[in-house]
């Protein structure tokens, strides 16, 4: 009599979707770190606009140093949505077998936080024209803070949903 003995499971191949998607989670995390570092320093240069209920332009310096700054991140916040759209979407839905209602309510998150950073680039535009108050301005910028948060944990969400279903830790 043949006794079969039990064989330790055979790893998937190299370039399987498992691994893809580890390296995407990877990627995503390392991102949403690094942009979560710069918007916290551009909400800190914004702080000091907003110290006292002045009109803008009261530190014109520091206000083009915030505004540059939202602009690099502006840039930096669509390359990461780019990315996302083009390759951890595709692989989220491929997981999830269709795509879920979770996309368009992170999409929405996203859309928010751009309408607040628009809204600061608008006023800090009009400012040495127009001087306005600093606090709506500086809370522009909270606002799109607070939408980015949700929008990066209800993505990270739905990625630990997808690992989960694939049981890759």
């Amino acid at each position: 009599m043949y006794r079969t003995t039990p064989f330790p499971p055979v790893p998937p191949p190299l370039g399987h979707p498992i691994f893809r998607l580890n390296e995407a989670v990877r990627k995503l995390q390392d991102e949403h770190d690094a942009l979560q570092s710069e918007l916290e320093s551009i909400v800190r240069m914004s702080g000091r606009l907003s110290e006292r209920d002045d009109r803008f332009p009261d530190d014109p310096a520091l206000l083009k140093r915030v505004r540059n700054a939202v602009q690099a991140f502006q840039r930096d916040v669509e390359r990461h949505a780019k990315w996302e759209e083009a390759t951890l979407f595709p692989m989220i839905a491929w997981y999830l077998e269709d795509e879920p209602i979770q996309f368009m309510l992170i999409e929405q998150e996203h859309e928010l936080a751009e309408r607040y950073l628009r809204a600061f680039l608008e006023a800090a535009d009009r400012a040495p024209s127009q001087p306005g108050p600093a606090k709506p301005m500086a809370g522009s910028l909270l606002q799109a803070a607070r939408h980015l948060k949700l929008h990066f944990e209800m993505e990270e969400e739905l990625l630990q949903a997808v690992l989960d279903r694939s049981n890759i830790d």
